[in-house]
């Protein structure tokens, strides 16, 4: 009886470890993985397309594609090298500046999306949608926030 009761014990406090352990690391922060399990609990489908150097961002685009919209998602290590990132961004999502550069002058482009461009931010993700669908800015808005630059803060 005794042995049945220890092994009862050790195997509740097994299962509530691996409860507390994986919520802890769901609270580490939304990465990409997380992101992508996100559209999947929100009944989106998606492809993922083929990463890609990004021309104004110092990071990897991994393009996910819902039917003929592309969502733009940055991973960082941190949330600190995100907001980095995220503070170069303007206020209406048409220029990023960058005022370090390795020839001290900085780096600023100057971009002309094809539609109104909306950028969201959360954890170690960085994510830059441009067009108008609903549903996907209703999920990117739910899961992600408000928008930090771009969409709304276009006069």
């Amino acid at each position: 009886m005794k042995k049945r009761t220890f092994s009862f014990i050790l195997s509740a406090i097994f299962i509530l470890g691996c409860l507390f352990g994986c919520a802890a690391a769901r609270e580490e922060g939304l990465d990409y993985s997380a992101f992508l399990e996100l559209l999947a609990e929100n009944g989106l489908q998606y492809d993922e397309a083929e990463p890609y150097a990004c021309s104004f961002l110092y990071r990897t685009c991994n393009p996910v594609l819902i039917a003929d919209e592309i969502i733009s998602v940055y991973e960082y290590d941190s949330n600190a090298a995100m907001e980095a990132d995220a503070a170069c961004i303007s206020r209406d999502g048409f220029s990023i500046s960058f005022p370090d550069s390795e020839d001290g002058f900085g780096r600023a482009v100057n971009i002309s999306w094809i539609a109104l461009p909306h950028f969201f931010k959360k954890d170690t993700i960085l994510v830059n949608y441009v067009g108008e669908d609903e549903r996907i800015l209703a999920f990117l808005r739910e899961n992600l926030g408000a928008e930090f630059a771009g969409g709304v803060h276009v006069r």
